[in-house]
């Protein structure tokens, strides 16, 4: 099922430092510019973008988005440096997409540990239907679309 294969990526990226250390490979690659960043990513995928931001203060990004995130889950903070704090990797603002008919990702971060200063920016949204889950449903919103382009437009 779906909720057992996210819960085995998880448990693989979070408990294996071996598999970590790949994954953060691939991600030092597309993020080191001197240029700020956006960085867009979707539930696990926000977790080890946390995870990575967390560890690479000297990063400029610009905004950092996350959709449909499971980092509202206890389960899941706990496998993650202490204390969770806001990266300081993060310049400009975390905007944060969940959808309260997406079962992984029904709850804002609004909830302690995450009220950071400045705020982290949630945006309750709907998804499809049939896959509430799927990126698909996120990166059609025109909220989600507009929070991408904006900075792309004005990159002041």
């Amino acid at each position: 099922s779906f909720l057992h294969k996210f819960l085995l990526e998880a448990y693989l990226y979070l408990a294996n430092p071996h598999f970590m250390q790949e994954v953060h490979c691939r991600i030092h690659d597309q993020l080191y510019s001197s240029r700020p960043q956006i960085l867009v990513a979707h539930s696990l995928g926000s977790v080890i973008a946390y995870n990575y931001l967390i560890q690479h203060p000297e990063l400029n990004i610009k905004r950092f988005i996350t959709l449909g995130s499971p980092l509202a889950f206890r389960v899941i903070q706990a496998h993650l440096p202490q204390p969770i704090v806001r990266p300081a990797a993060i310049t400009g603002d975390w905007i944060n997409f969940y959808s309260t008919d997406d079962f992984l990702t029904a709850f804002p971060l609004t909830q302690p540990p995450f009220q950071f200063q400045p705020a982290i920016i949630n945006h309750g949204i709907r998804t499809h239907i049939h896959r509430p889950h799927d990126i698909t449903g996120y990166l059609l919103h025109p909220q989600v679309v507009e929070a991408i382009l904006e900075l792309l437009k004005n990159p002041a």
